[in-house]
C-alpha cells in the first residue's frame, strides 16, 4: 500500500509541474511576441518619411540701396536703414520711400508668400529742363532755385513743388515734378494769354505783331502774356506804334490821334 501511495503522489507532481511549465511557456511567448510587435512597430517609424513642413503664409522684402543708409519707411511706418530684410511681411502690394541726403525715392513691391522681393536702388540728383517764353524767378519753399546752363536744374531725387513767378507780367504758376536719378525730367511753361482792348479818338485797324485783329473801338482780343509791338493805323495812313506788356491781368490801350 505505501508503494502504491507513493506512486501516485509522484504522478501527481509531475501532472502538476507539467502543468505550470506549459503555463510558463505560453506567457513567455506571448512576452516575446508582443516584444516583436514594438520592435516591428519602431522599424516602421524609422522607415517613413518626413513630414513636410507647412508652406509659409508670409514673404520677405530685402531693400538695399546707393548710398547705404537711406531711412526705410514701409507702408507709413519707419523700419530702420538700408541694407535691411524685413521678415513676415503679409502677401500683396506694399509701398515703401528711401529717405536720403540725396533725396528720396518712392517705389511699390510686390510680397509673395514664402519668397523675398528684393529691391536695390541709387539714391542721387537728377536733372529738370525749364521751357519758358519769357524770364522767370523759379522757387521751392523759401529757396530760390536758379537755373544753369542749358536752362538746367540740379535737384535731389524725389518729388518737387517748383513755383514760377514773373512779377513784371503779373505771372505766378506751380509745377510739381518727380526728378529721377541721373535723369532729366522737363517742364514746359505754356504762355497764357490775357485779353487786350482799344479804343482810340478815330476809326482805325488795330495791329498786333504785324497781325491785324480788328478796329477800334477793339474789346477784349486775346494775345498772349509778354511784349508786344501794337500798331493803330487810321485810314488816312496815319498811324501810332507803341511796345506794350500784356500781363495777366486784362489790358486797355487808350490812342489819342489830336496828339502827337
Amino acid at each position: 500500500m505505501a508503494i502504491v501511495a507513493a506512486a501516485a503522489l509522484v504522478l501527481a507532481v509531475g501532472a502538476t509541474a507539467k502543468a505550470y511549465w506549459r503555463k510558463g511557456a505560453a506567457t513567455a511567448k506571448a512576452a516575446i511576441s508582443a516584444l516583436d510587435s514594438v520592435v516591428a512597430a519602431s522599424r516602421d517609424v524609422g522607415q517613413r518619411p518626413p513630414v513636410e513642413p507647412l508652406p509659409k503664409t508670409t514673404g520677405r522684402l530685402a531693400l538695399t540701396s546707393e548710398p547705404a543708409g537711406a531711412q526705410v519707411v514701409l507702408d507709413g511706418k519707419p523700419r530702420g536703414v538700408t541694407p535691411l530684410t524685413i521678415e513676415d511681411l503679409a502677401p500683396g502690394i506694399h509701398a515703401f520711400e528711401l529717405q536720403s541726403s540725396e533725396g528720396s525715392i518712392r517705389r511699390s513691391v510686390v510680397v509673395k508668400a514664402g519668397e523675398t522681393a528684393e529691391i536695390a536702388e541709387s539714391i542721387f540728383g537728377g536733372w529738370v529742363k525749364v521751357f519758358a517764353p519769357f524770364e522767370l524767378t523759379i522757387s521751392e519753399g523759401a529757396k530760390v532755385v536758379r537755373l544753369e546752363e542749358g536752362n538746367q536744374i540740379l535737384l535731389p531725387a524725389g518729388r518737387h513743388e517748383l513755383h514760377f513767378v514773373n512779377r513784371t507780367l503779373e505771372y505766378e504758376t506751380v509745377h510739381r515734378v518727380e526728378v529721377k536719378p541721373g535723369e532729366t525730367s522737363t517742364i514746359s511753361v505754356p504762355p497764357p494769354s490775357s485779353r487786350i482792348a482799344v479804343n482810340s479818338s478815330a476809326p482805325a485797324e488795330v495791329w498786333i505783331d504785324g497781325v491785324r485783329v480788328g478796329e477800334t473801338p477793339l474789346v477784349g482780343v486775346t494775345a498772349p502774356v509778354g511784349t508786344h509791338e501794337l500798331v493803330v493805323r487810321q485810314s488816312s495812313g496815319e498811324e501810332r506804334h507803341s511796345i506794350v506788356t500784356v500781363t495777366a491781368k486784362p489790358l486797355t490801350i487808350d490812342i489819342d490821334f489830336s496828339k502827337p
